[in-house]
């Protein structure tokens, strides 16, 4: 019998199982990565903005890990963009950012969304997938601090 018929694979979400699996890649990671980055903060942030009413009207969703923000999710209601909120809550995440010992900030969005607002926010483009979704592009931006 072969090693392979011994082993089982699980297709089914394992809330535990997934932690260990990203427990053993950061292990095997860090053998890896300079020990500085390693000691660096890892913590989740979010920044929401309300209206008047208490009304989440934009937010933003980050993780901070190896001396790197990433933004997961940036998002400000159709009705107050145009504003400067947008600008106002991704300065406050960088300034954030620095604070913690950031050295790099790295975001992904789509051409239907914002690429050159985060261009003018001094982001570069460093990849690209080309119809992703169907009929758009999805960019990677990075910003180093």
């Amino acid at each position: 019998m072969s090693e392979l018929s011994k082993i089982s694979l699980e297709t089914k979400w394992d809330k535990e199982a997934a932690r260990e699996v990203i427990r053993n890649l950061v292990a095997y990671n860090n053998q890896h990565v300079a020990e500085a980055d390693q000691n660096g903060a890892e913590e989740n942030f979010s920044l929401v903005l309300r209206d008047e009413s208490n009304q989440i009207v934009g937010g933003i969703v980050a993780h901070l890990f190896w001396h790197r923000l990433k933004i997961e999710i940036f998002w400000v209601d159709e009705q107050m963009r145009g504003r400067g909120w947008g600008s106002r809550l991704l300065q406050e995440m960088e300034a954030i950012a620095k604070e913690k010992g950031a050295r790099l900030i790295e975001l992904d969005t789509f051409s239907f969304q914002a690429p050159e607002f985060y261009q003018k926010q001094g982001y570069q483009k460093f990849g690209q997938v080309d119809n992703f979704p169907t009929g758009h592009t999805h960019y990677h931006f990075i910003k180093r601090l």
